[in-house]
C-alpha cells in the first residue's frame, strides 16, 4: 500500500474514531480564544510493527488500552511503528 494511501487510511479512522468516540463536552468561543489545547483530551497507543488497522485499534479503545499523552505533550521525535491518537 502507497504512502499517500496509508495516510489517508489514518486520517479517515482517526476521524472515524472522534466520531464515533467522542465524549460531550462544551468549549465556549470567544473573540478573544486565540488557541484551545486538545492534549488533555487525548490518549495514544502504539504500534510497534505498524501493522494495526482502524479496527483493531477501535477495540484497543474500547478496552481502555491508549494511554494519556507524556507531560500532556504529544512530541514522540523519530521512532519505529505507528503511534495511534484517540
Amino acid at each position: 500500500m502507497s504512502l499517500g494511501l496509508r495516510m489517508l487510511v489514518l486520517i479517515l479512522a482517526l476521524a472515524g474514531a472522534c466520531l464515533v468516540q467522542a465524549k460531550p463536552g462544551r468549549v465556549t468561543v470567544s473573540p478573544g480564544l486565540t488557541d484551545l489545547s486538545l492534549s488533555p483530551h487525548m490518549t495514544y497507543l502504539v504500534d510497534p510493527e505498524g501493522r494495526a488497522d482502524a479496527s483493531s485499534m477501535f477495540q484497543a479503545a474500547a478496552q481502555d488500552r491508549f494511554k494519556p499523552l507524556p507531560n500532556g505533550n504529544a512530541t514522540f521525535g523519530f521512532g519505529d511503528g505507528a503511534y495511534w491518537f484517540h
